[in-house]
């Protein structure tokens, strides 16, 4: 006996020696650098961002976006709110958001406040009032204002809060701008995001409540802070945006402004390109160029060297080194709405004082956006200078400012042929030409399409995602060969020799969500008789072919899923997309919903599983996995790919810990 107890005591002494021996030699293996464009791993506003941020609500994922002004960290929060709302995710009106101030209380999510307000009913006298907490305004009260709790007595230690709604469904906290937030509340928030529970007074109360945040990166401004290390570890997934690209200021920003108003949209899209240049030289050493895309920045080296062959010698290069110097981060994303909205003031004024009607719409032309540049523009540059210090390079600023507006928007000969910059769905004629074939005849002014009717489709085109000139391509050749003279012709062989729709299997399907989405507005712009519908512009049996089209192939092609692997973050960081569907296809079969969670909980693992407490990841992701999977099975299995892929290519000591700890709670069964 005893010798038996010598043998295990050396093995185990052999062992322990073999773990010193590796942790004193440990190397962590060196991960490739990433693509200059995709280091950081940024996201820029627009659909798929907000189809991550719902999927994430659905799952109960906290998450946190981050970026300058104006790069839509709160647009695409409160979209994925909206539409988590539209897909029955949670309950209408079951969210709430609050706006960050470093002046309010500790408790001031869950403590009520006091207000005042004038009660008419007894002759305007101001009176005390109750404001809800923002966390509790859909928990039933009792009659003295204390929050109701559905556990079977006031001794339990955990009560669940009663909600003025049965469905089991989350609710969304939106904290705008977290990093303003007092220390207080920011430490509040460790509980709620840890177990989803709050202290209301001597009782502990437990909350299905999903936390979703947006921030300026630390060190932006005065007030942006970096958030404490036990915070950071219980938000989900954080998402670093970058400025917006010149086609997410044309096309989403500033159509939302313009709506179907005929302007010049070449115009609009040189205003942009000025925003974008405000940033400064995009060659120049400065910290704030790596929130423009590298897209964004080779746009303005391509513009850089039009103006030296073709503009005014030296102006623009000048000016834009000027910026650089002078100045930290460019206009944010709302500069460019502002701007327009000045320019069309300016001009709506000019067309009074030469004897228009107020009402009439008028159209902005370059040098509306000339003279207001300055005093739009100035105050939206983040300066590297004390302006009350520094009056002569406020002077220089503001010079370089005027003289890169005057030059590309006074020059559309020079800067409306860079690549990138002029496309054809910003093109008047090329878009009349577009729509005539399909239009109604008693609808052309000297057989020429309308105007406003241009914008309308214009604005459809780019709602559908649809503003490439090889779509716009795609769909000329649909309308050319299906234009009221044949519109007998089998539109399906049409629809499949314009590529807009594919085949797949054994039947057809619409070559993206876009395409399919495009053909059932046609197919709703039915042409009746009476005239009577004002979006009635479509030829009759034009229109009911393509509705008839759509409810023949109603499917479209989705996303890839080989690039969602792709954009993963393991994946840039060295891990191979093929290597991954290879790991995912046993339990994920065809389901890419489950695989792009499970895609997101493997970014999670990566990035926190050496920093983070792994009994506190692990408790973490399994229950998120649960929701998706149902029952502990499967969530071991997931966990079992999870750690054996991270763990194939990153032996920390982190690794080891999260590797042993599935091993022991989540053993697989044979």
């Amino acid at each position: 006996m005893n010798k038996e107890i010598v043998n295990r005591m050396r093995s185990i002494a052999r062992e322990a020696g073999r773990d010193l021996i590796e942790w004193l030699t440990f190397k962590p293996e060196l991960l490739p650098e990433p693509h200059e464009r995709d280091a950081g791993r940024f996201y820029e506003t627009g659909d798929q961002l907000i189809q991550t941020v719902m999927a994430a609500i659905e799952r109960r994922q906290h998450v946190v976006l981050y970026g300058p002004r104006g790069c839509g960290k709160s647009y695409c929060i409160g979209e994925a709110i909206k539409r988590a709302e539209r897909n029955n995710i949670i309950v209408e009106g079951a969210w709430t958001k609050v706006q960050g101030n470093k002046e309010m209380s500790r408790d001031a999510l869950i403590e009520d406040d006091i207000i005042l307000i004038t009660d008419k009913d007894t002759g305007g006298n101001v009176l005390p009032d109750r404001k809800g907490a923002p966390l509790l305004r859909r928990v039933n009260r009792d009659d003295k204002g204390r929050p109701k709790h559905t556990a079977p007595s006031n001794k339990a230690t955990i009560k669940p809060l009663e909600l003025d709604y049965a469905d089991k469904k989350p609710f969304v906290l939106f904290l705008d701008e977290i990093n303003r937030f007092s220390d207080g509340i920011l430490d509040s928030l460790l509980l709620l995001l840890e177990e989803g529970q709050v202290a209301i007074g001597e009782n502990l109360y437990q909350m299905d409540v999903v936390v979703c945040m947006t921030m300026n990166p630390p060190g932006y401004d005065a007030s942006a802070r970096t958030l404490s290390p036990p915070l950071a570890a219980r938000i989900g997934q954080s998402f670093r945006l970058r400025s917006p690209s010149l086609d997410v200021l044309s096309d989403v920003i500033l159509r939302e402004q313009v709506g179907d108003e005929d302007q010049d949209w070449s115009l609009l899209r040189r205003a942009a390109l000025v925003t974008l240049c405000c940033w400064g030289d995009p060659n120049a050493d400065k910290p704030g160029l790596e929130y423009l895309s590298g897209n964004t920045r080779d746009l303005l080296s391509e513009t850089l060297k039009k103006a030296k062959r073709e503009g005014s010698p030296g102006v623009l290069q000048n000016a834009m080194a000027t910026i650089s110097e002078l100045c930290n981060f460019g206009p944010d994303g709302r500069a460019l709405g502002d701007w327009y909205s000045a320019a069309y003031a300016e001009a709506k004024r000019e067309s009074v004082e030469l004897g228009y009607r107020f009402n009439e719409r008028v159209k902005v032309k370059p040098i509306h956006f000339d003279r207001v540049s300055v005093r739009t523009l100035g105050h939206k540059i983040q300066d590297a200078f004390a302006q009350a210090t520094n009056p002569g390079k406020l002077a220089r600023k503001e010079n370089a400012i005027r003289q890169i507006a005057h030059e590309i928007l006074t020059h559309p000969e020079t800067y409306n042929t860079i690549v990138g910059l002029r496309r054809n769905i910003d093109d008047e004629s090329h878009l009349k030409g577009f729509v005539k074939p399909i239009c109604r005849t008693d609808l052309l002014v000297e057989d020429q399409v309308p105007d406003n009717l241009v914008s309308i489709v214009r604005n459809k085109l780019l709602s559908c995602g649809l503003s490439g000139d090889k779509d716009l391509e795609r769909w000329s050749e649909c309308f050319d060969r299906y234009s009221p003279a044949n519109a007998s012709c089998d539109l399906s062989n049409i629809l499949q020799s314009a590529k807009i729709i594919e085949p797949s299997g054994q039947t057809e399907i619409f070559r993206s969500v876009g395409d399919r989405n495009f053909a059932q507005w046609i197919g709703e712009r039915c042409g009746e008789s009476d005239s009577q519908k004002s979006d009635s512009w479509v030829k009759l049996e034009i229109s009911e072919n393509f509705k008839s089209c759509v409810e023949k192939f109603p499917v479209a092609r989705s996303e890839p899923l080989d690039r969602y692997l792709e954009s993963l973050s393991v994946v840039q960081a060295g891990l191979n997309a093929e290597k991954l569907k290879e790991d995912f296809k046993d339990i994920c079969k065809s389901d890419h919903g489950f695989i792009r969670s499970l895609g997101d909980e493997l970014d999670i693992l990566w990035h926190h599983v050496e920093i983070d407490d792994p009994e506190r990841l692990l408790h973490s992701m399994s229950q998120r996995l649960l929701v998706l999977l149902s029952d502990q099975q499967s969530v071991a299995q997931a966990l079992h790919i999870l750690s054996n892929i991270i763990y194939s290519k990153r032996l920390g000591q982190g690794t080891k810990r999260f590797k042993h700890l599935i091993d022991s709670k989540y053993p697989l069964k044979p």
